[in-house]
């Protein structure tokens, strides 16, 4: 008698570890198509910002807002559009690395600046590096940089040459 009841425990965790093993298998493709469907998403999101189009949770927003809210919201597209299309202000543009700037520009919507950086400050020793050209534009609310590579630029721009050169 007490063999049986072995063995019909034994049989019952082997069904149990056949559960959870397909149970756990079944966590996994699940969780596994959830992060698939989430790249997939983001990758849309990002492409159709480089396309113009706005996100679903914008236009389901602008959808609920009455006709007052709606001249409201163009009206500050309409200032957020001037405001793309001017340079960012001078007190935007450097980080923390950016040690001085010895001249600017604006062309554009762009602004250039000729600027020397630091090293970081973990290091034992802070160096100076540079000079440095570097470009600030608007994409949104976010100043992106762009460095460039003086001898390029210099070939390319008479504008920068003389910048550079003074």
């Amino acid at each position: 008698m007490e063999k049986s009841s072995t063995e019909s425990r034994s049989a019952v965790s082997s069904i149990e570890e056949v559960d959870l093993n397909s149970t756990a298998r079944w966590a996994r493709d699940r969780l596994a198509e959830h992060e698939k469907q989430r790249e997939q998403d983001k990758l849309e999101r990002q492409q159709g910002r480089l396309q113009g189009r706005p996100t679903k949770s914008l236009v389901e927003k602008l959808r609920a807002c009455n006709i007052d809210q709606l001249k409201y919201a163009k009206k500050l597209c309409d200032r957020y559009m001037l405001d793309q299309r001017k340079p960012p202000a001078r007190s935007d543009c450097g980080d923390r690395y950016t040690v001085k700037v010895i001249d600017a520009i604006c062309v554009k919507n762009q602004h250039y600046q000729l600027e020397f950086r630091r090293s970081t400050r973990s290091a034992k020793k802070i160096y100076v590096n540079g000079p440095y050209i570097r470009a600030y534009h608007r994409d949104g609310a976010i100043i992106k940089i762009t460095t460039f590579n003086k001898k390029l630029m210099l070939r390319d721009s008479p504008q920068l040459k003389q910048f550079v050169v003074g």
